[in-house]
């Protein structure tokens, strides 16, 4: 069963509420990222997240954003994840094409997860800017891509970019998808797969896991 979960800044607890849904359903997942963009045209040193929140739905719906009492906040201690709050928001072209690069030309989606896993906690948990070269490189290091130079190489160009941007524009129009996290779940006989969207609990996506599987 394949799962493809949109995204750009997924919430790193949207995939622990898979993962626990995968194991209260008893059905294995095999999941692949696909390019979503919220920003794409941001520069490159990014904004304030809370300003641009601000700026996006004005100031009230931001009004308890760094609030321990935040449903962000409780949904991800509810799950291990501490985000931390006085953060930059980036643009996330450069991440998307390595990640890209890894699960379509290396053919390792499983490394591609990881990176991705890796990427979410450095962003949420400790502010970094995942869209730059060198944090780039060094999670790619990590999981065992020592070129950094075809890393380097990868994450700049722009031809590459184009291919993010077009999955993205074809989520958008084609799929009709206007927000992450979305997901598209295979279903075990071929039929049309299924698909949702929102941040939702474990045991809701645990009764479309089974559907999917046939249970």
């Amino acid at each position: 069963m394949i799962i493809l979960l949109l995204t750009t800044h997924v919430l790193p607890h949207t995939q622990r509420n898979l993962e626990l849904a995968s194991q209260q359903s008893g059905v294995p997942i095999n999941l692949s990222w696909e390019p979503f963009l919220l920003n794409p045209r941001m520069e490159p040193e990014g904004e304030d997240l809370k300003e641009h929140l601000t700026n996006k739905y004005g100031a009230a719906a931001v009004r308890n954003f760094d609030s321990q009492s935040s449903p962000m906040v409780r949904a991800g201690q509810a799950v291990g994840i501490n985000f931390k709050m006085d953060r930059n928001i980036y643009p996330t072209v450069q991440a998307h094409s390595v990640i890209e690069y890894v699960k379509e030309e290396l053919g390792d989606v499983t490394k591609s997860n990881q990176i991705m896993e890796e990427l979410y906690k450095r962003y949420f948990e400790q502010g970094q800017n995942i869209n730059s070269v060198p944090v780039l490189q060094d999670v790619c290091r990590q999981f065992g891509i020592t070129d950094q130079e075809k890393v380097q190489q990868v994450a700049e160009d722009s031809s590459r970019h184009e291919k993010v941007f077009a999955k993205d524009r074809k989520a958008k129009n084609q799929m009709n998808i206007h927000g992450v996290p979305f997901y598209i779940i295979e279903q075990h006989d071929g039929s049309t797969p299924v698909g949702f969207s929102g941040a939702q609990p474990p045991d809701f996506i645990a009764e479309y896991l089974q559907e999917a599987a046939g249970n």
